[in-house]
């Protein structure tokens, strides 16, 4: 059996939120966390506003959309640190695919989206 990058502590809960266009944001209201495979912490505070993944409407009949399918935890971690911009993007989409991977994502689809997210996810300065 392969061992797994990290784990993940406590359970999604999320209140939806009404925006205008296409309903995709919720609030956290408890905190969510993943411990990577080199024992940092990744934490989703309670409050903190996410998307799900922005995946484009497009592509939601192969992929998913927001808030929903295999990937929702690994989305809520992401989405958090791509708003806070609080460590290096790089390392941001590389743990999105190691817990893509720990939540048991197919390999394809894992493939797909961590290739999406490193061609046009966004970048910052570290």
């Amino acid at each position: 059996m392969k061992k797994k990058n990290g784990k993940f502590n406590g359970q999604v809960q999320i209140k939806l939120l009404r925006e205008k266009g296409i309903d995709k944001s919720a609030q956290l209201l408890a905190p969510f966390s993943y411990r990577d495979k080199y024992g940092k912490l990744w934490v989703a505070r309670k409050g903190e506003k996410i998307n799900g993944a922005s995946i484009p409407k497009l592509f939601w009949s192969i992929i998913g959309s927001p808030l929903t399918g295999d990937y929702r935890e690994a989305s809520v971690i992401h989405d958090v640190y791509c708003e806070r911009k609080s460590r290096p993007h790089k390392r941001v989409h590389q743990v999105f695919t190691e817990m893509l991977e720990d939540l048991g994502v197919p390999f394809m689809k894992r493939v797909a989206i961590s290739k999406a997210v490193k061609w046009f996810g966004p970048r910052w300065k570290s």
